[in-house]
């Protein structure tokens, strides 16, 4: 066992890591998959469980929550929770989950739902939008201020795959992912290799976390039914092309995918997530933004360390903007080859802007992206917005905006992704920027793709 307090480094041999600090469980919850809430097996009143339960942990306490009866109730009646009387049930119940990586799963999503409904507002909200940090681009003080964290943040992940145990897919299950918080054009990438199955007569289904949604899952994504705060904003997208399914478990959503007909599943993002085998990783990277300071978080935009993360994935495909290029990082020698490089092109309907006055707003990863998009469309930029990543916009923003282009005798425009977030009396009000991202060697994923499906002869148009 190695402990956080006495600053003990963690090994290959270490079994357990103890988080016995101060003012940093926020990092561990973001991680942990199990919470113990402490000070519960003692009468000293228990800690507040709403934010290692809104951030996706199943929960366990003893019976002194003095503090936070209501909470502890809520949690306990919907599963969410495991009440334990002592240290030997708690040990049993550790060890439970731990060799259970559904029923974590089921009670984790229990304990948010659980959350969720309730009124206290002591931390933010799971899964809310954020903003990434400036100094996250540069290797300024705060960032190497930062770097014991991310060593932790780093060693904590690779405990979460030591400890894990995936389940294999009876298809092809082919992960497009990225190493950096927020957006690096997965979304558009995915959709890409999903037409790429599609003309190969492929039955493909997408899945996702479903990020920024209410629903657990697993459940199919019903465009005519679900909105971005039931089901998050890229399955939405994703539906509009082929059946897609959102679940917190990506192993359930898998099983729920095969048992609808999928041939092949395409995830949205998970390439952090140890629950479901991949076939086939892609990796995405924005080459105008590459890997920010190359730090892991809190330090800087990472996951994980790029050596870790790349040392799995099966390829690199670089999203060129004609922005100006970021260092990539060096790739291991299975990935020595070029990576694929890809580009978004606008809609037809996009194009016609050209010459038109707009003002631009996006709430996704990297807005710049999309104002240089923009900007490439030969219009008249005359103002931008930018919002945080899965903002959810209110009315009262939206109309401050569409009157801002009124006095300036423009048109609002922004992303596919943003548009779904919108409230409904605004989204005939606001042009949408369609984009299509095509690789610029497509043989080169056609390539990848003959290889998954030699390896899987069942798979395909029956």
């Amino acid at each position: 066992m190695a402990r956080r307090s006495q600053n003990q480094d963690i090994h290959g041999d270490t079994d357990i890591y103890l988080g016995d600090s101060m003012g940093e469980m926020g990092l561990y919850y973001r991680l942990a998959s199990i919470v113990f809430i402490g000070g519960s097996l003692i009468e000293h009143g228990g800690q507040n469980p709403l934010e290692a339960a809104r951030l996706d942990s199943a929960l366990l306490f003893g019976p002194y929550m003095f503090n936070f009866t209501e909470q502890a109730a809520a949690m306990t009646k919907t599963g969410g929770a495991h009440l334990v009387a002592d240290g030997d049930t708690l040990a049993d119940q550790i060890a439970l989950l731990l060799s259970d990586e559904a029923e974590t799963e089921r009670r984790a999503a229990a304990a948010a739902r659980a959350a969720d409904d309730g009124k206290d507002v002591c931390c933010p909200a799971r899964a809310g939008p954020m903003r990434a940090p400036e100094f996250w681009n540069h290797n300024g003080v705060l960032a190497r201020a930062l770097q014991p964290l991310a060593w932790l943040y780093a060693a904590l992940g690779r405990l979460r795959w030591a400890f894990a145990r995936p389940w294999r897919a009876t298809v092809p299950v082919i992960c497009v992912g990225n190493l950096v918080a927020g957006g690096a054009g997965k979304t558009p990438t995915a959709l890409a290799v999903g037409r790429a199955l599609s003309r190969r007569g492929i039955a493909l289904h997408f899945l996702s976390r479903g990020h920024g949604g209410r629903l657990a899952g697993p459940v199919r994504v019903d465009r005519d039914h679900h909105q971005a705060r039931d089901v998050g904003d890229e399955p939405l997208l994703l539906a509009a092309a082929a059946p897609t399914w959102i679940a917190r478990d990506r192993a359930q959503g898998a099983r729920a995918a095969i048992a609808a007909g999928a041939q092949a599943i395409v995830m949205d993002d998970g390439f952090q997530n140890p629950g479901l085998a991949k076939d086939l990783s892609l990796l995405v990277i924005d080459g105008a933004y590459g890997l920010g300071n190359g730090r892991v978080h809190p330090a800087g935009p990472l996951r994980e360390a790029a050596a870790t993360g790349l040392a799995r994935a099966d390829a690199v495909v670089v999203l060129q903007s004609g922005e100006a290029p970021a260092p990539l990082p060096p790739l291991p020698p299975p990935l020595a080859a070029p990576p694929l490089t890809a580009r978004l092109f606008p809609s037809t309907a996009a194009l016609a802007l050209r010459g038109q006055r707009v003002i631009a707003f996006a709430g996704i990863g990297r807005p710049q992206r999309f104002f240089h998009t923009v900007r490439e469309l030969g219009v008249e930029l005359v103002g931008q917005q930018a919002f945080p990543d899965h903002h959810a916009f209110r009315e009262d923003e939206i109309w401050a905006l569409l009157e801002r282009a009124r006095q300036q005798d423009a048109i609002a425009v922004t992303t596919a992704k943003d548009a779904v977030r919108l409230p409904p009396g605004a989204r005939d009000m606001v042009t949408v920027i369609d984009v299509t991202l095509e690789f610029d060697h497509g043989e080169a994923l056609e390539g990848l793709l003959d290889k998954l499906f030699e390896a899987a002869p069942g798979a395909g148009a029956s």
